[in-house]
C-alpha cells in the first residue's frame, strides 16, 4: 500500500502505510556486517527482509539463476563476463563514512580490506566500481546448485523508511522529511550524514539517490525514478560506462523505461491489439550522447 500510494503521489497515505509496515514487520535494516559478509552478503534474509524468494537447486539451471547474473564472483554465470559495476557518479555520492561504499571496489582500493573467495589476485584484476554486493551462498563460487541457492530480496524494510521520509516531506514539509532521512542514514548507514535543503524536489532527488545506492541491483528504486523523472546522465567526463550504446544522456527518463510488450505476446493475445507502448529502439539514434548534452527527445 505504501508503494502504490507513493506511485500515485498520495503522500499522506504513503507515509501512514510505510509506518504501519515498519511497525508490523518489527525488523531492522541490515547492518554493516550483514551487507559485507563474504559468505552471506545479500543472499541470506535478515529480520528486515519483508518479502524474498528462495529458489532451490532443482528450480534453476547454470545460467537461469539470479546470482549467476548479478554476482561477478559466480564462476558459472554471465556475471563473470558482464562484471556488474555501480556508476561512478553514484559511487562518488557516497561518503567514505558510509559503509555501503565498501560493497564496490574503490579505484584506489584503499577504503576497505576487500575480500573474495576467488582470491586477492582475481580481485585485483577487476575493474573499478566492481560490485561485491551479492555474494554466492556459503562462498561457493564454482557450483551453481550450491552458490545460487540463495534468498533474493524483493522488499526490505529500508524501503519503507525511505518512502516514509519522502512522503512526509511532501505532505508535512521538507524539514520533517529531511529529519526522517537524516535519522535513517545516521542510525543505520552513515553516522555523519546531514542533508539540508528547503526545496522539495532537491529533497526528493536525494531520497531517490539513497534508494539507488541502497537497492542497487534489486530494482526497487525504478518506480520512484520513473515518477520523479530525474534526468539520466551516463556519458560524462570520467564515465565508467564501458560501451557507447550505454553512454546516453536523456532529459527526464530513458525511452526504454517504458516497457514494450513482446511481439510474440501481441500476436498471441488479440486483446492487446493497438495497446502496446511505443517502440523505444529508435528514440535515440546517435550513441553515445555527446558529453554535456541531452539526446534530442524521447517517444
Amino acid at each position: 500500500m505504501a508503494k502504490v500510494y507513493l506511485l500515485d503521489e498520495k503522500y499522506e497515505q504513503a507515509a501512514t502505510y510505510a509506518r504501519k509496515a515498519i511497525e508490523t514487520n518489527g525488523g531492522t535494516p541490515m547492518t554493516e556486517s550483514q551487507w559485507l559478509d563474504v559468505n552471506t552478503g545479500f543472499n541470506t534474509a535478515s529480520s528486515g527482509w519483508m518479502w524474498y524468494l528462495h529458489p532451490t537447486s532443482d528450480q534453476m539451471g547454470n545460467l537461469a539463476n539470479f546470482i549467476g547474473h548479478i554476482s561477478g564472483e559466480a564462476g558459472w554465470g554471465y556475471g563473470t563476463l558482464s562484471m556488474p559495476c555501480i556508476s561512478r557518479t553514484l559511487y562518488d555520492h557516497m561518503a567514505d563514512t558510509d559503509f555501503r561504499k565498501h560493497a564496490w571496489l574503490d579505484p584506489e582500493r584503499d577504503t576497505y580490506n576487500y575480500q573474495s573467495p576467488q582470491g586477492a589476485e582475481w580481485l585485483a584484476e577487476k575493474p573499478d566500481y566492481f560490485s561485491l554486493k551479492f555474494r554466492c551462498s556459503g562462498g561457493d563460487v564454482n557450483t551453481y546448485t550450491v552458490g545460487a541457492e540463495v534468498d533474493i530480496p524483493v522488499m526490505r524494510i529500508e524501503e519503507m523508511y525511505l518512502i516514509e521520509a519522502e512522503a512526509v516531506g511532501a505532505s508535512q514539509g521538507v524539514a520533517a522529511g529531511t529529519a526522517l532521512l537524516n535519522s535513517f542514514m545516521q542510525t543505520y548507514r552513515q553516522p555523519d550524514y546531514n542533508f539540508t535543503t528547503t526545496d522539495l524536489r532537491d529533497f526528493q532527488l536525494e531520497v531517490l539517490t539513497q534508494m539507488r545506492i541502497e537497492f542497487w541491483g534489486e530494482g526497487t528504486a525504478f518506480p520512484t525514478a520513473k515518477r520523479l523523472k530525474p534526468d539520466v546522465i551516463q556519458n560524462y567526463e570520467g564515465t565508467n560506462e564501458q560501451v557507447d550504446i550505454l553512454r546516453i544522456n536523456c532529459k527526464d527518463i530513458k525511452p526504454n523505461w517504458t516497457l514494450v510488450i513482446p511481439i510474440d505476446e501481441m500476436n498471441a493475445n488479440t486483446a492487446l491489439k493497438g495497446l502496446n507502448n511505443p517502440d523505444p529502439s529508435s528514440a535515440i539514434p546517435t550513441r553515445p550522447t555527446p558529453v554535456g548534452t541531452f539526446a534530442p527527445g524521447r517517444n
